[in-house]
């Protein structure tokens, strides 16, 4: 998680108000401290002690607020390499917003930078009509493609009940290719920071012919 994303959720949930939200320097050597406490550090881990870790916590506790692998994907591509995906999420989690009884709108977005194999991280969730994101649950894969968001996919229409109305994220094709074949009745939306991002550089363009 970015430092902007960490201060806005240390805002968001009342830790902190304006006045008194320390500045970006803090949080980093916060950060670094609990790393060093914790023993986390970017080191690689091997194939086996991977699928070790992957067994550990593919069991589902007791606990409903305990996060679990739900699912996970470990297999050799058309091209012998291996691909991956391990799904983090709890049941609370679960049942509260992938099953809510009433339509609901799901947001993803990836990632990077939070490994030592700069795998991208997968983020997804409900948004209310607030703005408010409800996280459910992430994904660590190496790739980035339509395969990965299958996988996510195929939970989802296992899993919720009832399937999104909406999707939001951004413009990834590989994303919205995944959602028109998993997921067609569901409407692609792109968020408003990304259609922003989009006007203003096609803007910039007009302006420049003038």
């Amino acid at each position: 998680m970015s430092t902007t994303n960490i201060r806005k959720h240390l805002l968001d949930n009342n830790f902190y108000t304006t006045d008194t939200l320390p500045p970006d320097q803090v949080f980093h050597s916060k950060i670094s401290n609990i790393r060093k406490k914790l023993n986390i550090d970017r080191k690689k881990i091997g194939l086996r002690e991977f699928e070790d870790i992957i067994v550990q916590f593919s069991e589902e506790p007791e606990d409903p607020n305990e996060p679990f692998i739900v699912t996970y994907l470990m297999e050799e591509d058309n091209t012998g390499r291996l691909r991956h995906s391990v799904m983090f999420s709890s049941r609370h989690l679960i049942q509260t917003y992938m099953k809510p009884e009433k339509n609901w709108l799901l947001s993803l977005d990836a990632t990077y930078q939070t490994n030592a194999g700069d795998c991208p991280l997968i983020f997804f969730g409900s948004s209310t009509k607030s703005g408010k994101f409800n996280e459910i649950g992430a994904i660590l894969s190496n790739r980035e493609d339509k395969v990965a968001y299958d996988f996510l996919f195929d939970m989802v229409k296992d899993v919720a009940e009832p399937l999104p109305i909406a999707s939001m994220a951004d413009a990834d094709k590989a994303m919205t290719a995944s959602i028109r074949d998993k997921l067609p009745a569901t409407t692609r939306l792109t968020c408003f920071f990304h259609m922003m991002k989009n006007v203003k550089q096609r803007l910039s363009k007009v302006s420049s012919l003038c």
